[in-house]
């Protein structure tokens, strides 16, 4: 599989996975967002960063290979935004690792699973 597909396939997956279940409760990455389980601060809008990436490298390789800013920042910076949120969620819950894993739903390890993909997969053109 080329670069330019194997991004077309994963920044779809990135922006699918942000309005999936992000967690076991029915909570998706839009309602982090927009929805009832918005926070008061303008932190919320990390969340954005998902489906932004995933719209950028889609229209990036689209117009061969032609990213704005790069390919690499935007294949980095969706890992980099789910690290921040298992950390953020981690500290303001202090939840045991297990119940940490549970917690998380499809959105969640579909958004993951691209976004390490992503960043360090290096196909041949």
């Amino acid at each position: 599989m080329d670069k330019k597909t194997l991004t077309i396939l994963l920044g779809t997956a990135l922006i699918a996975g942000f309005f999936l279940p992000f967690f076991k409760g029915g909570g998706s990455g839009f309602d982090a967002v927009f929805g009832p389980l918005a926070a008061k601060s303008a932190e919320k809008y990390i969340w954005l960063l998902i489906p932004i990436s995933g719209i950028v490298l889609l229209l990036g390789a689209i117009n061969r290979g032609n990213y704005f800013m790069g390919r690499g920042l935007w294949a980095w910076l969706p890992l980099m935004t789910l690290i921040f949120i298992v950390v953020r969620i981690f500290m303001t819950t202090k939840p045991q690792m297990v119940d940490l894993f549970k917690a998380f739903g499809a959105g969640f390890w579909i958004c993951l699973v691209a976004a390490l993909v992503l960043a360090f997969a290096d196909p041949k053109r």
